[in-house]
This record gives structure tokens, C-alpha cells and sequence, in this order.
């Protein structure tokens, strides 16, 4: 259910705040709101990170394409374009666990989690962006 999805979205979203990432700077062993083991940051701040990016891919992929009824031309149109992000954001968790688990052998200092995260946030944005009516030529008339 998309309320449901919504208050996952929101309790992640707080979460990754109250958790941030290690910094890997030295002597620095304790960070965030509870000055946490950093690497336990990490920890949290990665599996919230993991539950919101598959909770906005099941949103748009699956939520966002609802309807009542015969969908109208711009409907099956959206549709297309919440499928296609939806798989934007799908191969990016694939990516990411698979770089996680150190099977994608990329150069050290490489900001692979950065660019993956912007690319799915991107595209999550703009499936928000089209189902809030903001794109006027998707809008139905």
C-alpha cells in the first residue's frame, strides 16, 4: 500500500540522516546524532540507504503505474516512463550490492556509491516530478 511504502520512505530518509557514513578520516571513531562506532553508522546508514532505494523502486514501479479504469494515452505513456525508471533504480541496487560484496573490482577511490546514488535518486525524482503533475505534457487532459 503507498501509505504504507510512504512511511517507510520517510522512517529510511530520517534514518540515513541520524546514521551518515563513515568519513574514513583518521582518529575520527564515533559520528552522527548518538556518536556511534562509525563503522556501525555505516552499518545502519547502508541497510536504510538499501530499504529506501527498494522502497522507491517499488514505488514507482509498481505504485505509481495504478490506475482506475481503462488508462488513458499519457497514462500508458507515464506508465512507460515509471517502468523504465523503475528499472534505472532496480539495476542500481543490483550494482550497488554486487560492488558491495567487491565483485565489480573498480580503482580505489573511485565514487561508485556516489555516482549510483545520484543516477537512482535522478531517476526517482523525476518519476516523482511526472506523478505529482508537474511535467504538464504527461498530465492527462
Amino acid at each position: 500500500h503507498k501509505g504504507f511504502i510512504n512511511k517507510i520512505e520517510a522512517i529510511c530518509s530520517l534514518a540515513i540522516v541520524v546514521f551518515p557514513c563513515n568519513p574514513h578520516q583518521p582518529g575520527v571513531t564515533n559520528v552522527g546524532l548518538f556518536n556511534l562506532n562509525a563503522g556501525l553508522s555505516q552499518l545502519l546508514h547502508s541497510a536504510f540507504s538499501a530499504v529506501l532505494f527498494i522502497a522507491y523502486a517499488f514505488n514507482v514501479t509498481f505504485l505509481f503505474t495504478l490506475g482506475k479504469g481503462e488508462p488513458t494515452k499519457r497514462k500508458k505513456i507515464r506508465n512507460i516512463i515509471y517502468y523504465a525508471l523503475g528499472v534505472i533504480i532496480w539495476i542500481g541496487i543490483i550494482l550497488q550490492a554486487v560492488y558491495v560484496v567487491d565483485f565489480l573490482k573498480i580503482k580505489e577511490g573511485f565514487p561508485f556509491t556516489m555516482i549510483n546514488e545520484i543516477i537512482m535518486l535522478t531517476a526517482f525524482g523525476t518519476a516523482y516530478l511526472i506523478k505529482s503533475e508537474a511535467v504538464a505534457k504527461l498530465n492527462d487532459e
